[in-house]
């Protein structure tokens, strides 16, 4: 049986919980949703010697296993970062979208990706943006989409890359779509993406989307657009696909389109 200064205690606290303002309180905390923490920018000034996550969940873009919104994130690198630059990345299950990221590139880094999802289900990378204004990069993808699984699909639409007098010592992707190999029911997609190369220096391929998967692959209405005077010795693709096997459907062609401007 509770003593006198337990019953006390109790009392006093269900008078403080009647209080309309303390309700409230309850609620709005209970309401919150669980998430590391909204979309956000960060910015490398110097030199970073780890990968940077635009939904990372400290300031510097670390990540310590609690990555945030996967949506609409920005990272600027006027330094170097000694690893890959990610606008965001997101690994999950079900239904889930990396979209709206922003990556700026004016220094240098290894890989960039402007937005990177992977799922066992419906997954989609768009309208993320890589620009390597006057930095260097190894390689770059500005919409990641990655299925996992029977059933999955993966679809990268309309992200974009700009480059601005930079360097890209190998490929670019605008989007970049794959489903998992020898699963029939796989659908892979990389549409309406576009890569801007004003002056400056390619090494490796182009590709305005590019699929792998073994049932359904699409890479259609992609562009690319070349300007100034850069040096390009790869290949450019609008649309292409890597074969695990023959697709039952697929098309490289629809809408693919290259703009050479002086």
């Amino acid at each position: 049986y509770p003593s006198r200064d337990e019953r006390l205690f109790l009392k006093r606290l269900v008078r403080f919980l009647r209080q309309p303002f303390t309700l409230v309180a309850v609620f709005c905390l209970l309401s919150l949703p669980l998430v590391a923490q909204a979309a956000q920018t960060i910015t490398i000034n110097g030199t970073a010697d780890y990968d940077v996550f635009g939904n990372g969940d400290s300031a510097d873009g670390h990540n310590t296993g609690n990555l945030g919104d996967p949506n609409g994130n920005t990272v600027i690198v006027n330094g170097t970062v000694d690893g890959t630059v990610f606008g965001s990345l997101f690994n999950g299950s079900g239904s889930i979208t990396a979209s709206g990221n922003t990556v700026i590139i004016s220094g240098g880094a290894s890989f960039a990706y402007g937005g990177s999802a992977s799922s066992s289900g419906a997954v989609t990378a768009s309208g993320n943006t890589v620009t390597v204004n006057g930095g260097s990069v190894i390689d770059v993808t500005a919409g990641r989409a990655s299925g996992r699984g029977e059933g999955a699909s993966a679809t990268a639409t309309n992200n974009t890359v700009n480059i601005i007098n930079g360097n890209v010592v190998r490929d670019i992707y605008g989007g970049l779509s794959s489903s998992e190999t020898g699963n029939i029911a796989t659908t892979s997609v990389a549409a309406n993406n576009s890569i801007t190369i004003n002056g400056g220096t390619v090494g490796g391929n182009i590709y305005g989307g590019h699929v792998f998967g073994d049932n359904i692959a699409y890479a259609t209405n992609n562009t690319v657009t070349i300007s100034g005077t850069p040096t390009l010795s790869g290949s450019l693709y609008g649309g292409d696909f890597d074969r695990w096997g023959t697709p039952r459907t697929m098309d490289l062609f629809t809408g693919n389109t290259l703009n050479v401007k002086n």
